[in-house]
């Protein structure tokens, strides 16, 4: 079932919830119908659990790999180490896009909260993640398209992206406080 055929299904069919798959599962999202509220509460519980490792994920591969390249080539600012840094946001930036496409379709799984009685602070924090995302992608393609940049510059940088970093986390936490 393609993903439009699915909405289609789901404005027609109350019954039935999203099952999202985590980063990096090729299997794709399922679509199960003739569900009560109870269980399409666990599915939208479980679709948000697995956002959460996905954002995890996200936030790994910033700390573990992209930090530390960048910090590299800030101290030892060369050809061979701008490479290094553009391969890394390279591969963040495919796990930003993922967790962009992923976080799309957890939006059946937010209306499922809030039959569930979910607050309305997660619905704005959920808005505030997809803006982050936003903000993250565009600074990530910046160093990915251009031209080896000055230590100052990559410096500067950096500051801006650890500060989106840190409301990634900050997200992060109103999911988790959701699902608890």
């Amino acid at each position: 079932m393609s993903g439009d055929e699915a909405r289609v299904q789901l404005a027609r069919d109350p019954t039935c919830s999203v099952v999202v798959q985590p980063l990096g599962d090729t299997s794709g999202s399922s679509l199960l119908c003739q569900l009560d509220g109870k269980a399409r509460r666990l599915i939208a519980t479980r679709n948000l659990s697995v956002l959460s490792v996905d954002l995890r994920t996200l936030l790994a591969a910033n700390n573990q790999t992209l930090i530390p390249i960048i910090d590299r080539y800030v101290s030892t600012p060369t050809e061979e180490n701008w490479r290094a840094v553009k391969a890394a946001t390279e591969e963040v930036q495919n796990l930003v896009t993922l967790t962009m496409l992923s976080l799309a379709q957890y939006d059946k799984s937010l209306d499922e909260m809030a039959s569930a009685g979910a607050s309305g602070e997660f619905y704005k924090s959920t808005g505030q993640l997809k803006q982050v995302l936003r903000m993250r992608s565009i600074a990530l393609e910046e160093n990915r398209v251009r031209p080896p940049r000055s230590a100052d510059q990559v410096r500067r940088w950096k500051g801006v992206y650890l500060e989106l970093l840190r409301r990634l986390e900050v997200e992060l936490a109103g999911i988790d406080r959701v699902l608890r």
